[in-house]
């Protein structure tokens, strides 16, 4: 994906969630199992694979330091290979 340009509009992660219907909490354990995301002293960190992909830091004023991700980073192929448990067969609960 890259560095995205600075027209490209970014999200926080709970609005991400939101975009792709999925549970915040779910959306932060994807990042952070895929190597995106870190949490340190409680507090999420981009790590170079998220800057990679183009997240950044961000918040109210620019002065909250949270992650932010491209909007389009809703449309990939990230969150498919999730599968939600309410999904599964009645055998694998």
């Amino acid at each position: 994906m890259g560095n995205p340009d600075d027209s490209t509009s970014y999200i926080s992660t709970y609005a991400l969630a939101r975009l792709i219907n999925k549970n915040s909490k779910i959306v932060f354990v994807i990042l952070e199992t895929t190597g995106y995301l870190i949490k340190e002293k409680d507090q999420w960190q981009l790590t170079p694979l998220g800057e990679n992909i183009g997240g950044k830091y961000g918040g109210l004023g620019g002065s909250a330091k949270h992650p932010v991700w491209p909007r389009t980073l809703a449309k990939s192929d990230l969150f498919i290979f999730y599968i939600d448990p309410s999904w599964w067969p009645c055998a694998f609960r």
